[in-house]
């Protein structure tokens, strides 16, 4: 409704002033006694008829001067008026609510001194909004969050029905878009004036802790004809409630991984933990403490600042062979959620390995490199087949496929190469004798002269036996160790024959090793979840004169092998864990039959889901798979196959939370109140009344008041001309 808002309602007081001109008035009325007398009759008949239009004249002029002071109090007093928006009286107007409460992590940050969190005051202002609309207003509710979700869709006339649903939302473990949900809130406000032509208004309230990241998508787009904002102000209101809260500290942790020191195949494991303080109160320092296997082993204390970075490791030596899982928790903090993070590894870590020969011996120095020893607990484990029996593998059984010197492929295991390294495998592809490069890049591309895997091979070429080229390291992270050890004979393998190789130039594609010509020898690129690895020379071990290279002869080539696999385990295990607010994919081999998946989620609760199937996006073949859409809490996920009634497969799986709003950065008021055309309401302020977008009458009334003084000067003036010419006898 209209209001008239006074900034500076104290000047008012002076409004006693407004009776001096009625006291002047008064005052400078006078009292004439008549006497007769014959010579100015006809005066006194004259005065008599204009009197009564004199009375007037003084009169008006009294009533601009109290209309001049009023007017100057007013503007003084810098009055202004708009729109009330929060304003509910107990008349309904048919306007259809919109509640939008941010349910993203963040808002469980806890206010030092009152100790209730953002959400929670979300939740009491809209219970106290509900309590006040009038019968006949609708509402409905919707959540900020990875999980968008509509708690009340319909508009709703029950208050009590809608008061229950917010109390039942929980709190999201992701970050939020508000843009995507006020896109949601423009399409269901059109829908229900479809269907409900009564609903003539419609008022959108965010009730929101303002964090920056929650509204970023918006920001910059308020001038754009797609804008959801400028679509539902086109529609009615949109106000926000400001939630936030005063936090003591907060520190996340914002990754958590491991590391092999002595190599992927060795027991020992370094744990590493990145912590960043956002704001940090005057508290005891700071300390992380670790779990593993759910056994305390010891806290470390941070020496940590505000905007700081840490990072704290934990080494981990001679563990039981198996899967272990090691936790990492902050001290309790303002906000909880993003205290502890998961991680689950190997040690040593497994691998089983598939070697497919093009000809006999082309896998013997690759083969020594994954398995020297004859230990029967090494973790490595190598089948090795020709090339007909590829298609009849299962190839989900094992962690690397390695083709040595195997160079033709059929449409068939082209399709089940792209779909095993795009879901996480690792392939490594060596020419041999039986080259074949139009064939080679058929696998790496689906599209000739494309780069699908990031390399494409060229023509195969042959030195000069008397000067064959020599290798040196490349700029990648594998090669450091032979960067650091000049010693290890890398720049002595000669290399008489090899296959150009051109590879993409992006960050997911680089040369380990190159030729002295600047033409990569060992090549690694990541496709999708997996990993390529391509040597452009064969590695079969030979000292005749037509032999390729001595590579695979070379000393320090298990090294090379074993620092590749291990870098491939750590980027890996850094990047496979999922986040929270997804619901990943998770393939299954049908080895063992028609499968039953169960899995734990961290509360204990144990949920069983069904595999469906779909086409490879990589490969087009159908796999089998189960969508794990309960990804909701943070912790260690228990997954169970089983295979007619019994238990053949136990994996476990991390949810980790994406830190995306943990820094109390909130949106500039300006900005927000540029995006909403309103100031928003600060919810710590106990009010529900928003401070609408006021016009300024100052300068109007200002200008009012001079022309009025102006009439008054022009009406006075004659006044006192007449005044001249009257004529009469003063009582002195």
């Amino acid at each position: 409704m209209l209001a008239l808002i006074l900034e500076s309602p104290e000047r008012l007081w002076w409004s006693f002033v407004l009776l001096v001109p009625l006291l002047i008035h008064l005052l400078r009325r006078r009292r004439y006694h008549q006497h007769g007398w014959a010579a100015m009759e006809f005066v006194v008949r004259a005065m008599q008829e204009k009197s009564q239009k004199a009375r007037l004249q003084r009169l008006v002029l009294m009533i601009v001067r109290v209309f001049i002071l009023a007017l100057f109090l007013l503007a003084v007093s810098s009055p202004q008026s708009g729109v009330s928006k929060f304003d509910v009286d107990n008349i309904s107007s048919g306007t259809h609510y919109v509640f939008i409460l941010d349910a993203s992590y963040s808002m469980g940050t806890i206010d030092q001194v009152s100790g209730d969190s953002a959400f929670e005051i979300a939740k009491q202002e809209a219970f106290e909004l509900l309590h006040r609309l009038p019968p006949g207003d609708v509402v409905s509710v919707l959540t900020i969050g990875d999980f968008e979700r509509w708690v009340i869709e319909s508009p709703a006339n029950d208050f009590q029905e809608v008061v229950v649903a917010i109390d039942e939302i929980e709190l999201q473990v992701g970050g939020g878009n508000v843009k995507t949900v006020l896109e949601s809130t423009a399409d269901l406000i059109l829908e229900s004036r479809q269907t409900h032509p009564d609903l003539l208004h419609s008022h959108v309230m965010v009730f929101t802790d303002l964090e920056q990241n929650v509204w970023t998508g918006l920001v910059g787009e308020e001038s754009e004809d797609e804008s959801p904002l400028k679509r539902l102000k086109e529609l009615g209101q949109v106000s926000v409630v400001g939630c936030q809260v005063d936090p003591r500290s907060n520190l996340a942790l914002k990754s958590l991984t491991c590391s092999y020191p002595q190599g992927a195949f060795a027991k020992d494991v370094v744990v590493m933990a990145e912590v960043e303080c956002y704001y940090q109160g005057k508290s005891a320092s700071p300390g992380i403490s670790w779990y593993v296997d759910n056994q305390f082993i010891r806290r470390d204390e941070l020496e940590i600042q505000e905007g700081q970075l840490a990072t704290v490791s934990l080494p981990l030596n001679n563990l039981d062979s198996g899967s272990h899982q090691v936790e990492a928790r902050l001290d309790d903090d303002s906000l909880a959620i993003d205290n502890s993070r998961w991680i689950v590894f190997d040690s040593p870590a497994k691998f089983r390995v598939l070697c497919v020969e093009g000809s006999p011996g082309e896998s013997e120095a690759l083969e020594t490199a994954l398995h020297p020893t004859e230990d029967p607990e090494w973790p490595v484990s190598v089948v090795t087949i020709n090339e007909s029996q590829v298609e009849q593998q299962e190839l989900t059984e094992y962690e690397m496929v390695a083709f040595c010197g195997a160079n033709a492929f059929t449409r068939q295991t082209r399709s089940l190469l792209r779909e095993f390294v795009s879901q996480g495998g690792i392939l490594l592809v060596t020419p041999g004798k039986n080259l074949d490069t139009k064939s080679l890049n058929e696998l790496y591309a689906l599209v000739v002269e494309e780069f699908d895997f990031g390399i494409r091979w060229g023509n195969l070429i042959r030195q000069d036996e008397s000067v064959p080229l020599k290798v040196r390291v490349a700029n990648h992270r594998i090669g450091e160790i032979f960067r650091s050890n000049p010693g290890s004979g890398v720049n002595e393998i000669p290399v008489f024959e090899y296959v150009e190789l051109e590879l993409k130039p992006d960050e997911n594609s680089g040369a380990v090793l190159e030729l002295e010509n600047g033409s990569p020898l060992f090549a690694f690129s990541s496709v999708g979840d997996g990993v390529l690895l391509t040597f452009s020379t064969s590695l079969l071990l030979s000292q005749s004169e037509e032999r390729w290279s001595d590579l695979g002869a070379w000393p320090s080539f298990l090294p090379l092998i074993h620092e590749s696999l291990k870098y491939v385990l750590e980027s890996q295990n850094k990047n496979g864990h999922a986040t929270l607010g997804t619901t990943p994919e998770r393939r299954v081999s049908m080895k063992y039959g028609p499968l039953e998946v169960e899995v734990k989620n961290p509360a204990g609760v144990v949920r069983p889901y069904l595999l469906d199937s779909q086409n490879d996006l990589y490969s087009g073949q159908r796999y089998i798979y189960w969508l794990q859409q309960d990804f909701k809490i943070p912790g260690v996920y228990y997954v169970s196959y089983s295979a007619q009634g019994k238990v053949v497969e136990n994996t476990m799986l991390v949810g980790n939370l994406r830190v995306t709003e943990s820094d109390h950065r909130l949106i500039d008021q300006s900005t927000l109140e540029l995006l909403t055309n309103e100031q928003y309401t600060d919810a710590s302020t106990g009010s529900l009344h928003s401070k609408p977008r006021h016009r300024n009458w100052f300068t109007a009334i200002l200008l009012l008041t001079l022309i009025l003084m102006l009439f008054e000067l022009k009406l006075n003036s004659r006044q006192s001309v007449r005044s001249l010419g009257r004529t009469g006898v003063s009582n002195d």
